[in-house]
């Protein structure tokens, strides 16, 4: 792959990855549907001291909530949505906590899985945070309850 490449070259003249270095290889690989390579990737940067935050977080939340997708562009029910329990309780670990980028990411993964309750937590969970949703957030969810006729579920996550 040509990041890594370039992540290469990078070590042979000197030059050290960062967090913005990993970030972006990490978001290739998960946009490629690489998310073994993306969590080998992953642990090496914290094994090489490139502390965690938001940003690689989120694209580590990403790339599981897109592992899901099919090659014909559905969604399989097999679900990483576990996994990114997991992500979230590494990151409460190192006192990170979510954005609304990474909320809308885990709301979008909720609701393509038909987890209509689980995407509507969130939108609550943010509100109580402090974390206003703005528009992507709201149209991410309500564009799949309207889909699956979740009015009632609209009118609860509303209530924020």
């Amino acid at each position: 792959m040509g990041g890594f490449k370039l992540k290469e070259d990078m070590i042979n003249q000197g030059i050290q990855s960062d967090s913005y270095t990993y970030s972006l290889l990490l978001h290739g690989l998960c946009d490629t549907g690489n998310l073994e390579e993306a969590i080998k990737l992953f642990d090496e940067s914290k094994r090489n001291g490139i502390g965690p935050n938001v940003y690689i977080y989120g694209v580590m939340i990403n790339g599981y909530c897109q592992a899901d997708k099919t090659e014909e562009g559905g969604y399989s029910k097999m679900g990483q949505m576990d996994k990114v329990e997991s992500v979230l309780q590494e990151m409460a670990s190192f006192n990170i906590q979510p954005n609304r980028i990474t909320y809308t990411v885990m709301i979008d993964g909720h609701c393509e899985l038909g987890n209509m309750k689980e995407a509507a937590k969130l939108v609550h969970e943010m509100a109580k945070k402090g974390i206003v949703p703005d528009d992507i957030t709201y149209n991410v969810f309500m564009n799949r309850n309207c889909k699956e006729g979740k009015w009632k579920m609209l009118k609860y996550a509303i209530k924020c």
